[in-house]
């Protein structure tokens, strides 16, 4: 029994003898095999490593050459009010290019097929690299990579930044960095202007201003208005944000209209409140003839409006009438030609201011002179202005062409006196010293007469305007 008992233990042992042998051997062989496995992936891990890459490639370049091939790529997130090709060569005219080359990865600017690199000289950025994957893969997930871009860094990291605030009137247009403000920047569009004119705060719609943010800004700001000037920051700015504002009240406005005539601006009527003054206009040296109850000429000023001015006027009889202007902002009116026999009228303003504008344009004759005195009321000013202008007449210029003349606005004060105006145009030669020199000579006169034992005579005359 003892015997048997031996031999089945000896039999058992061989039996695990020879597992543990062939266990061994499978260990042995799978060990071999990861081995392998192994030094194959450290090969390729080490022949696709990408800083494996930038560092030969940065070994075989140096700074000036990475600028020089960034400077063909410029890619910056700006606004359209910035320019990125001049703000990249502002930024390297910054950089110490005899730094050290470095780099550090960038995963916002990364994916699957795209590695890429901020390379520096010392704490600047001077570019991005990008590398794709080249060929085949050589397995366990891995690519080989080669340079394929070198593009502008974003250096937007390393350059202070401020946003602009810019408050203006609405539909007035603003610029920043010579770039039009769209409405996509509008931050708000219904800023109240707490100083507006009496004038404009009675409007329907009164003026109101608009705000415009942009940022962030890298580069130099310069804000300027619809005409080109350049506007500075406000007391309000800091390092971060710049306030401008472009709603200053700049605009003036003067008017002059007969008593009678209703006249509007941005469709408010005028009231007695409004008046600035008044006075007797053209017929103020004429008291024998007229009297301040019988013409009165009413004056209107405005200043600091913020809207542009659109004024318009109708006569007791609701008809619309045409201003003539005297300049920017600066609006005369007259009465519409009310008078029952104007034909006559104009006949006896022609046969005036013909006289006149021969006696100024023509060669000078002392019949031309006299001609036009005795139609002039004796004792006004205009008779005492005329009786100077004698002498300097040798001297003025001519003109060999009959004057165009148009006459309209015919309006009887009364039984002895009526106003009209009168526009002009003559080719006018003067001459100084041994030259000659031709001029188109145009303007507009208003013109008053006066009736005296039944003759209608001139007696006054001011100047609207003339060039």
């Amino acid at each position: 029994m003892i015997l048997l008992a031996k031999r089945r233990r000896s039999r058992s042992q061989r039996r695990w003898r020879r597992f543990l042998l062939c266990w061994s051997l499978a260990l042995l062989l799978i060990g071999a095999a990861a081995c392998f496995v192994l030094y194959q992936y450290l090969t390729v891990y080490e022949g696709t490593r990408p800083e494996a890459v930038m560092d030969a490639f940065l070994e075989n370049n140096d700074a000036e050459s990475l600028l020089l091939a960034a400077c063909d790529n410029v890619r910056l997130n700006l606004t359209e009010f910035e320019n990125e090709e001049e703000l990249y060569a502002s930024y390297l005219q910054t950089i110490d290019t005899g730094r050290a080359l470095s780099y550090r990865s960038s995963l916002s600017e990364s994916d699957d097929n795209h590695l890429a690199y901020i390379v520096r000289s010392g704490a600047y950025n001077i570019c991005t690299v990008v590398l794709t994957p080249q060929g085949r893969s050589p397995g366990f997930g891995r690519h080989y990579w080669t340079v394929s871009e070198i593009r502008s860094a974003p250096i937007t990291d390393n350059l202070p930044s401020v946003s602009v605030q810019i408050e203006t009137l609405a539909d007035q247009p603003a610029y920043l960095n010579g770039t039009l403000i769209s409405d996509n920047y509008l931050t708000d569009d219904s800023i109240p202007i707490s100083n507006l004119n009496d004038l404009e705060a009675r409007m329907e719609h009164p003026p109101t201003a608009v705000l415009y943010t942009v940022g962030p800004l890298y580069g130099e700001v310069n804000v300027t208005d619809a005409d080109g000037r350049s506007i500075s920051p406000d007391e309000t700015s800091d390092t971060e944000v710049l306030r401008y504002h472009l709603t200053n009240g700049v605009n003036s406005l003067s008017i002059q209209a007969p008593e009678g005539i209703t006249v509007s601006v941005n469709q408010v009527p005028l009231s007695s409140s409004d008046i600035s003054s008044t006075s007797m206009g053209v017929v103020s040296d004429l008291p024998t003839y007229v009297t301040a109850d019988e013409y009165r000429i009413n004056s209107y000023h405005f200043d600091g409006l913020y809207t542009d001015p659109v004024v318009t006027a109708v006569g007791p009889d609701g008809s619309e009438l045409t201003p003539l202007m005297a300049g920017s902002n600066s609006y005369l009116f007259f009465c519409k030609t009310d008078a029952p026999d104007a034909d006559y009228l104009e006949s006896v303003a022609n046969q005036y201011f013909s006289a006149y504008i021969r006696y100024t344009s023509m060669r000078y004759d002392d019949s031309l002179y006299w001609n036009l005195l005795n139609q002039v009321m004796p004792g006004t000013s205009l008779y005492d202005y005329i009786s100077t202008t004698r002498d300097t007449m040798y001297w003025a210029g001519y003109s060999e062409d009959i004057p165009e003349l148009s006459f309209d606005n015919f309006h009887q004060i009364n039984d002895f006196c009526f106003v009209c105006t009168v526009t002009y145009n003559v080719d006018r030669t003067s001459t100084f010293w041994h030259e000659e020199v031709n001029a188109v000579q145009s303007g507009s006169y208003e013109l008053a007469f006066v009736s005296t034992y039944g003759t209608w005579y001139a007696a006054a005359m001011n100047i609207i305007q003339a060039s």
